[in-house]
């Protein structure tokens, strides 16, 4: 009378995402988002000017990363020096 049995493995809870908006973009869709080329994006991404995350051996940007990085932006264009 009111015993509850033992749980036999603990769940996590994962809040589920209720935005619809990807929380990680491809090169490719970075670079379309900032109407510039791949090459561009992955010179951002290797002078550490816009940080990236790795999932697996792919290469992502996170949309909040993404977002400050075009609101960091001014009216004087950001020197990119080729990465070697």
């Amino acid at each position: 009378m009111g015993l509850r049995p033992e749980p036999t493995s603990k769940v996590m809870m994962i809040m589920p995402n209720t935005d619809s908006a990807p929380l990680l973009h491809r090169i490719s869709v970075v670079a379309e988002r900032l109407d510039q080329s791949e090459m561009t994006v992955k010179r951002l991404i290797a002078n550490g000017i816009l940080p990236k995350v790795k999932v697996g051996r792919s290469v992502r940007v996170r949309a909040s990363d993404l977002e400050a990085y075009v609101n960091s932006l001014t009216d004087e264009p950001t020197p990119i020096r080729k990465s070697s």
